[in-house]
């Protein structure tokens, strides 16, 4: 468990690195989430339903085994367009029932193979931290967004300095790409895993894409 700590604590933005990973981790991955107490997929499908002012398809960019598309559907959503590096984690996330449709996809291959304006919102977490072009990904999720559709992803707190994370979220503001919807502060992340407890939090955060984006 030691070795799973350590690489998640230090992350990686590798793609194949990433991706045989979570392959691996597959199988156990939610018993081990469960395990420390994970609760960013409910917070995130919950903060989603409470500003999303668009009907249509949801983008769960990074959806992992299918639980944050269980949040997503729990919340009343019912289209809902899975993505992930891993084959193994799509597998798991197939056999939910949840999702629409689940392909695997690499965040940082772009452009993301979507048209324009496809989605009415898209929720990504806990998927920031394996993302080396993270302005680049986030334009990307606002051009496959409707005008005044939602953006909900999550950043880990210790991240956010060393990647100037808010200038870049700004920058994106200062364009009149998208508008601020809610930030929160930073919150619990991994709270029974050793290696994260208090040292490492999370943060949610909630745009909206502008008209004429």
């Amino acid at each position: 468990m030691k070795k799973t700590n350590t690489w998640l604590g230090q992350g990686s933005t590798n793609s194949k690195e990433v991706a045989t990973y979570y392959d691996q981790w597959a199988s156990t991955y939610e018993t081990s989430l469960e395990q420390w107490t994970y609760r960013a997929p409910q917070y995130a499908a919950h903060l989603l339903a409470a500003h999303s002012i668009c009907q249509g398809p949801v983008f769960d960019a990074g959806c992992g085994t299918g639980l944050t598309g269980k949040a997503l559907q729990n919340e009343g959503f019912e289209t809902i367009i899975g993505t992930d590096i891993s084959a193994a984690s799509i597998e798991q996330a197939k056999q939910s029932g949840v999702y629409t449709s689940a392909q695997v996809l690499d965040l940082q291959q772009f452009p993301l193979p979507f048209a324009d304006n496809t989605f009415a919102a898209v929720n990504c977490v806990g998927v920031l931290t394996y993302i080396e072009a993270l302005q680049e990904l986030l334009r990307e999720f606002i051009r496959v967004t409707v005008p005044n559709g939602l953006i909900v992803f999550t950043h880990r707190d210790d991240l956010l300095h060393q990647q100037s994370f808010t200038k870049i979220l700004d920058t994106l503001e200062t364009e009149k790409l998208w508008e601020k919807v809610f930030h929160s502060e930073p919150e619990p992340y991994l709270p029974g895993n050793e290696e994260f407890a208090d040292k490492i939090r999370v943060m949610y955060f909630a745009y909206r894409v502008r008209a004429g984006h």
